[in-house]
């Protein structure tokens, strides 16, 4: 029997999803790849996906999965605005990660409840590496501020 899982069953809006085959020798998925574990690329509604699996006996079994896509809400929709030219990477991280911006910025953290874990600054055009391994594994935001403009990013921290 072939069994297909989404590694995380819902995902933000945008966000990529991996999601994986077993039980077969190889695989064929209906977006045309042949991998055990495919990455599904800035999903914006929720999406079923079909894999076929052959096994050493050549038998041929096929399941579905749904990887459910959510809005999020509480995240900016405009995430993806290059204002302030803010990016992080890698997203999702370790905890370290690296913030770097088209201003002078104040970073701030904040978790799920929106507590602020953490605040630090970045320099126009310079990289900083940020080190919060002591978070526990979650969705944290990362709020940019310069001079009344606000961007916000999701990140991901899963260890």
């Amino acid at each position: 029997n072939v069994v297909a899982t989404a590694v995380k069953p819902q995902i933000c809006r945008l966000e990529n999803g991996t999601l994986t085959a077993t039980g077969a020798n190889s695989y064929t998925w209906n977006t045309n790849a042949n991998l055990q574990s495919i990455i599904i690329n800035s999903l914006t509604v929720t999406t079923t996906f079909t894999v076929t699996g052959t096994d050493l006996n050549n038998c041929v079994k096929s399941n579905t999965v749904t990887q459910f896509v959510a809005t999020c809400l509480g995240i900016a929709a405009n995430s993806e605005k290059q204002e302030l030219g803010l990016s992080i990477f890698p997203n999702p991280n370790h905890g370290n990660f690296t913030i770097s911006s088209e201003a002078d910025v104040n970073i701030t953290v904040v978790n799920a409840l929106g507590q602020l874990v953490y605040n630090t600054q970045v320099s126009k055009d310079q990289q900083k590496d940020l080190t919060l391994g002591n978070l526990p594994n979650g969705i944290y935001l990362i709020v940019a501020e310069n001079k009344g403009v606000k961007v916000s990013k999701k990140i991901v921290i899963e260890k």
